[in-house]
């Protein structure tokens, strides 16, 4: 939009959680993804806003980096997919060289990754399937827990906000289709999250990256 006041207010919401507040000091990769991950859709909004196809190769580049930090990016692929096809204007970059450029830029970027897994046995990304995939029995104090943990890193007051902002968002998809990447890039983790929280115990750490992109 613009607003220097919108920017300064999403920023002093951030801080004032103790998911960032307080845990951003520590060092783990969520961190680096959180800058990447940033980045990445700074420049779809420079996109958006010129319509320089160029700015793909941007994406591409933040999308490898933040790979490369945490393979939870993957989650901010149905963002990218939403905004492609939220409006028939943004579905013709489907056939744009330079979007599947960035796609190529990204999976260069992360062939580090690639050769040290086919190297191991694929060690990292078993390891990962194996969370992502368990089938225990549903345990709902562990979902309770997450619920617990989430609201009160955020906060009880600007959680709702952030609820209610989304389904706006998603409302709105038709007019921003940036703003609707934006509302998928937090659905998608927290409703991933949500259904394995029913598993297993959520690491508070893996729900940090969803809650910028909500505020």
């Amino acid at each position: 939009s613009g607003s220097m006041g919108a920017a300064l207010l999403v920023v002093l919401a951030l801080v004032a959680t103790v998911n960032f507040g307080v845990t951003s000091a520590i060092i783990e990769p969520g961190i680096p993804l959180l800058l990447f991950a940033g980045l990445l859709f700074w420049n779809l909004c420079r996109l958006e806003e010129s319509g320089d196809p160029r700015w793909w190769l941007g994406v591409g580049a933040f999308a490898g980096l933040a790979l490369l930090s945490k393979f939870m990016l993957v989650f901010f692929a149905p963002a990218l997919l939403a905004y492609v096809l939220a409006t028939a204007g943004n579905r013709h970059w489907l056939k744009s060289p330079w979007l599947w450029g960035g796609v190529g830029v990204a999976l260069l970027l992360f062939t580090p990754v690639l050769v040290w897994n086919a190297q191991h046995d694929w060690a990292s990304f078993r390891f990962q399937s194996g969370r992502a995939t368990s089938v225990a029995p549903a345990n709902f104090a562990y979902f309770g827990d997450y619920l617990a943990t989430n609201l009160a890193f955020v906060s009880p007051l600007l959680a709702p906000v952030i609820v209610w902002g989304t389904v706006v968002a998603v409302l709105r998809w038709r007019r921003d289709p940036v703003l609707l990447a934006l509302a998928v890039a937090f659905l998608a983790p927290f409703l991933y999250l949500a259904e394995r929280a029913l598993h297993l115990s959520v690491n508070p750490s893996w729900a940090i990256v969803m809650w910028p992109f909500g505020i």
